[in-house]
């Protein structure tokens, strides 16, 4: 790297215009992209030819990439998966697997497509489904005490929810945090629309929320 710096700035200071070292910054950035595409495939090429071996367990945790890994990880030999790296294997089948579910929870929640289905515990302990505000326009809000950029947007949340409470619900949904502390913060903050909580398997923050918090949904 400290080459290709030094590369350039002898460029720079040879007079060449700084388009012209845009223009090849850019350039060696393509063919550095490639030579790094060049080597993934090369990679996952080998690992295709021993599929049966440990050299493919532990080849997948090389490539770096969740796609490639899970490409790998699919095709895997039984002798592989049950060999000296059968551990291993394990750790990566979770990892795969996990992955593989966040990918189709993220195809399943797009624009235009309703929200996956979910009935949680609400805030008096009773369970709440999504299901009984179908027909209805809804904000799901992903959020938690711990999570400062959430409780600074409340202000503006409860205005929102002032103007338009006749026409939209809003579902909190706390994530990741006990209970006592969940309730504690809906009183404090006086937040005044429909709260649950996913605070066991996280089953909807993660298939819903695939993303950092503050997280909002429009459904």
């Amino acid at each position: 790297m400290d080459s290709i710096q030094q590369h350039f700035m002898q460029l720079y200071q040879s007079g060449i215009s700084p388009d012209s070292l845009t223009a090849l910054s850019m350039q060696a950035q393509d063919e550095m992209e490639g030579y790094i595409k060049q080597l993934q495939d090369a990679k996952k090429n080998y690992l295709k030819q021993h599929l049966d071996e440990d050299i493919a367990v532990y080849g997948i945790t090389q490539l770096g990439d969740a796609e490639a890994m899970i490409e790998i990880y699919q095709q895997l030999g039984e002798k592989a998966k049950t060999g000296a790296l059968a551990p291993l294997f394990e750790q990566i089948k979770d990892y795969c697997e996990g992955e593989i579910k966040r990918q189709q929870a993220a195809e399943a929640v797009q624009p235009g497509k309703p929200a996956p289905e979910f009935t949680l515990t609400d805030i008096n302990g009773k369970p709440f489904s999504l299901a009984s505000l179908r027909g209805k326009y809804v904000v799901l809000d992903f959020w938690g005490s711990w999570c400062g950029w959430c409780i600074k947007g409340m202000p503006e949340m409860k205005n929102y929810y002032k103007k338009y409470s006749k026409k939209m619900e809003i579902v909190g949904i706390d994530c990741n945090e006990p209970e006592d502390k969940w309730k504690e913060a809906v009183k404090k903050h006086e937040l005044p629309w429909i709260h649950v909580i996913d605070n066991e398997k996280r089953k909807c923050c993660g298939d819903v929320c695939r993303q950092r918090f503050p997280h909002k949904g429009h459904y």
